[in-house]
Protein backbone atom coordinates (compact mmCIF):
# COMPACT_ATOMS: atom_id res chain seq x y z
CA UNK A 1 0.00 0.00 0.00
CA UNK A 2 1.59 3.43 -0.72
CA UNK A 3 1.09 6.40 1.02
CA UNK A 4 -0.05 9.83 -1.06
CA UNK A 5 2.92 12.08 -1.72
CA UNK A 6 2.62 15.61 0.43
CA UNK A 7 3.70 18.89 -1.26
CA UNK A 8 7.31 18.12 -0.66
CA UNK A 9 7.28 15.11 -3.00
CA UNK A 10 7.80 13.32 0.61
CA UNK A 11 5.23 10.18 1.13
CA UNK A 12 3.12 10.45 4.61
CA UNK A 13 4.36 7.27 6.50
CA UNK A 14 0.25 7.22 7.57
CA UNK A 15 -2.70 7.88 6.48
CA UNK A 16 -4.14 10.93 8.17
CA UNK A 17 -6.99 8.92 10.11
CA UNK A 18 -4.54 6.64 11.13
CA UNK A 19 -2.32 8.90 12.36
CA UNK A 20 -5.51 11.24 14.17
CA UNK A 21 -6.12 7.57 15.64
CA UNK A 22 -2.64 7.07 16.99
CA UNK A 23 -2.96 10.78 18.89
CA UNK A 24 -6.11 9.82 20.26
CA UNK A 25 -5.14 6.67 21.04
CA UNK A 26 -2.04 7.95 23.01
CA UNK A 27 -3.76 10.11 24.99
CA UNK A 28 -6.94 8.15 25.71
CA UNK A 29 -3.69 5.39 26.92
CA UNK A 30 -2.41 8.58 28.98
CA UNK A 31 -5.46 9.80 30.44
CA UNK A 32 -6.69 5.67 31.48
CA UNK A 33 -3.20 5.85 33.35
CA UNK A 34 -3.46 9.01 35.39
CA UNK A 35 -6.75 8.17 36.32
CA UNK A 36 -5.22 4.90 37.87
CA UNK A 37 -2.51 6.51 39.45
CA UNK A 38 -4.84 8.31 41.38
CA UNK A 39 -6.51 5.40 42.37
CA UNK A 40 -4.65 3.38 43.74
CA UNK A 41 -2.92 6.75 44.96
CA UNK A 42 -6.11 7.20 46.76
CA UNK A 43 -6.89 3.73 47.93
CA UNK A 44 -3.05 2.92 49.46
CA UNK A 45 -1.67 6.03 50.55
CA UNK A 46 -4.89 8.09 51.35
CA UNK A 47 -3.61 10.78 49.11
CA UNK A 48 -6.89 12.29 47.52
CA UNK A 49 -5.66 14.41 44.22
CA UNK A 50 -7.59 17.64 44.93
CA UNK A 51 -7.13 21.03 43.34
CA UNK A 52 -4.96 21.76 46.55
CA UNK A 53 -2.55 19.30 45.37
CA UNK A 54 -2.50 19.90 41.62
CA UNK A 55 -1.95 23.43 41.99
CA UNK A 56 0.74 23.55 45.06
CA UNK A 57 2.28 20.13 44.97
CA UNK A 58 0.86 19.95 48.67
CA UNK A 59 3.75 23.17 49.13
CA UNK A 60 6.16 20.52 48.93
CA UNK A 61 8.14 22.32 46.23
CA UNK A 62 12.02 23.55 47.04
CA UNK A 63 13.37 26.75 46.22
CA UNK A 64 15.85 25.54 43.89
CA UNK A 65 12.93 23.78 41.78
CA UNK A 66 11.70 26.88 41.66
CA UNK A 67 14.23 29.11 40.68
CA UNK A 68 15.16 26.93 37.97
CA UNK A 69 11.73 27.05 36.80
CA UNK A 70 12.26 30.82 36.92
CA UNK A 71 14.63 30.73 34.54
CA UNK A 72 13.62 28.28 32.68
CA UNK A 73 10.53 30.47 31.97
CA UNK A 74 12.41 33.24 31.53
CA UNK A 75 14.94 31.86 29.22
CA UNK A 76 12.73 32.03 26.07
CA UNK A 77 14.05 31.88 22.43
CA UNK A 78 13.57 35.39 22.20
CA UNK A 79 16.02 35.81 25.30
CA UNK A 80 18.33 32.88 23.46
CA UNK A 81 18.48 34.70 20.31
CA UNK A 82 18.68 38.30 21.70
CA UNK A 83 21.80 37.35 23.86
CA UNK A 84 23.42 35.38 20.83
CA UNK A 85 22.97 39.10 18.62
CA UNK A 86 24.38 41.60 21.71
CA UNK A 87 27.24 38.80 21.96
CA UNK A 88 27.93 38.90 18.54
CA UNK A 89 27.72 43.10 18.23
CA UNK A 90 29.70 43.49 21.60
CA UNK A 91 31.66 40.11 21.83
CA UNK A 92 31.63 38.43 24.93
CA UNK A 93 30.80 40.86 26.84
CA UNK A 94 27.28 41.52 25.14
CA UNK A 95 26.20 38.32 26.76
CA UNK A 96 27.12 39.38 29.98
CA UNK A 97 25.60 42.57 29.87
CA UNK A 98 22.57 41.05 28.45
CA UNK A 99 21.95 38.42 31.01
CA UNK A 100 23.22 40.81 34.44
CA UNK A 101 20.35 43.14 33.00
CA UNK A 102 18.05 40.45 32.49
CA UNK A 103 18.98 39.06 36.15
CA UNK A 104 17.39 42.33 38.01
CA UNK A 105 14.13 41.45 37.55
CA UNK A 106 14.22 37.84 37.95
CA UNK A 107 15.76 39.28 41.86
CA UNK A 108 12.73 41.36 42.27
CA UNK A 109 10.37 39.06 41.64
CA UNK A 110 12.34 36.60 43.72
CA UNK A 111 12.19 39.03 46.45
CA UNK A 112 8.82 39.91 45.90
CA UNK A 113 7.79 36.20 46.19
CA UNK A 114 9.45 35.26 49.03
CA UNK A 115 7.71 38.83 50.89
CA UNK A 116 4.39 37.89 49.58
CA UNK A 117 4.18 34.28 50.85
CA UNK A 118 5.83 35.38 54.08
CA UNK A 119 2.23 37.59 54.49
CA UNK A 120 -0.09 35.42 53.00
CA UNK A 121 0.86 31.62 53.18
CA UNK A 122 -2.16 30.21 52.27
CA UNK A 123 -2.87 32.22 48.88
CA UNK A 124 -2.35 30.10 45.54
CA UNK A 125 -2.52 33.19 43.17
CA UNK A 126 -2.06 36.91 42.84
CA UNK A 127 -5.62 37.68 42.06
CA UNK A 128 -6.66 36.10 45.69
CA UNK A 129 -4.10 38.40 47.21
CA UNK A 130 -5.68 41.46 45.33
CA UNK A 131 -9.13 40.10 46.56
CA UNK A 132 -7.80 39.96 50.32
CA UNK A 133 -6.10 43.27 50.08
CA UNK A 134 -8.30 45.31 47.68
CA UNK A 135 -11.73 43.63 47.89
CA UNK A 136 -14.13 42.50 45.36
CA UNK A 137 -13.90 45.68 42.79
CA UNK A 138 -9.80 45.77 42.94
CA UNK A 139 -10.41 41.96 42.59
CA UNK A 140 -12.72 42.20 39.35
CA UNK A 141 -10.34 45.30 37.63
CA UNK A 142 -7.63 43.31 38.50
CA UNK A 143 -9.43 39.90 36.11
CA UNK A 144 -10.10 42.29 33.65
CA UNK A 145 -6.78 44.24 33.44
CA UNK A 146 -4.89 40.15 33.43
CA UNK A 147 -7.58 39.13 30.98
CA UNK A 148 -6.56 41.97 28.67
CA UNK A 149 -2.95 41.49 28.71
CA UNK A 150 -3.32 37.87 27.96
CA UNK A 151 -5.67 38.75 24.75
CA UNK A 152 -2.84 41.43 23.65
CA UNK A 153 0.27 39.14 24.65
Amino acid sequence: MSSPATAAGVAAPLAQGAGYGVIIGIGALFAFGMWAIAVLLAKFQNEVQGSEMFMTAKRSIGTGLVASAVVSGWTIAATLLTSSSWTYSYGVSGAYYYGAGASVQIFVFAVGAIELKRRAPSAHTFLEISRIRYGRAGHWVQIGYSTLLQIIN
